[in-house]
């Protein structure tokens, strides 16, 4: 999954959080980003996004339900609504493919 960041970190990141509206469009230079975000709001409103770096980081250690194993397991309705409805992978489902980490 791919999703933007919103903070004040971007000043020092060189706005590497736009991560949705980079790979929309890859040609645009990091110092024009913004532009096209203030622009383009109707598309990137409604994605979810992060707005604290740290809370990224913190949650990807802390959580049981993150790692680099994790995949998000999403219905084709989640998936064409913009990622807003996602859910965490189960060992069992009726609607959705099992996905199981490994213990690696």
């Amino acid at each position: 999954e791919t999703y933007s960041y919103y903070g004040s970190g971007n000043i020092f990141y060189l706005n590497i959080g736009l991560h949705n509206e980079h790979h929309d469009f890859p040609q645009i230079p990091w110092t024009r980003i913004w532009k096209l975000r203030r622009i383009a709001t109707e598309f990137y409103d409604p994605l979810f996004a992060h707005t604290s770096w740290i809370w990224v980081i913190v949650n990807f250690i802390a959580s049981p339900m993150l790692g680099p194993q994790s995949r998000l397991v999403r219905l084709y309705k989640a998936h064409t609504s913009g990622r807003r409805e996602y859910r965490v992978p189960v060992e069992s489902s009726d609607t959705a493919p099992a996905v199981k980490a490994s213990a690696h």
